[in-house]
C-alpha cells in the first residue's frame, strides 16, 4: 500500500523522475521484502517429507491472483477513463484489509507466544 501511495503520487505529478525513481526503488525494496516473508511462511506450512510438492502448490496459489489481476491493470484503467491516480488510490484502499488482518495474526502469534513462554 505504501509504494502503491508512491505510484499515485507520480501518477498525479506528472513525468518527474526523482519521484518515478523513488517510487520504483520503493516498489523493489517492499517487494523483496513480501517476498522474503512470504518464502518463510510458505516453507514453514510445507512438512519436511513433501516440501517440494507442497511448497510449489502453495507458491503457485498464493501468486495466482497477484498474477492474474495484475495483467489487466491496464484494461482496467481504461475502462476508469485512463485516470491512475484512482486506481492507485483503489489498490490502496483493496490493500488495507489484507494489513489489517496481518496485524491481527502478527498480534495472535506475538501473544501466543507470550503465552508459552510464561512458567507454570
Amino acid at each position: 500500500a505504501a509504494t502503491n501511495m508512491l505510484y499515485y503520487w507520480l501518477a498525479e505529478s506528472g513525468a518527474d523522475r526523482q519521484i518515478f525513481i523513488l517510487a520504483v526503488v520503493g516498489d523493489n525494496f517492499t517487494g523483496g521484502l513480501a517476498t522474503t516473508i512470504f518464502v518463510a511462511y510458505l516453507s514453514s506450512l510445507c512438512s519436511l517429507a513433501f516440501t517440494a510438492t507442497q511448497y510449489a502448490l502453495l507458491a503457485s496459489i498464493g501468486n495466482f491472483a497477484r498474477v492474474q489481476l495484475g495483467s489487466v491493470s491496464g484494461v482496467v484503467v481504461d475502462g476508469m477513463g485512463g485516470d491512475w491516480g484512482v486506481f492507485f488510490i483503489l489498490t490502496i484502499v483493496a490493500a488495507l484489509p489484507g494489513l489489517w488482518l496481518a496485524w491481527l495474526v502478527g498480534r495472535r502469534h506475538h501473544n501466543n507466544q507470550a503465552l508459552r513462554a510464561k512458567p507454570d
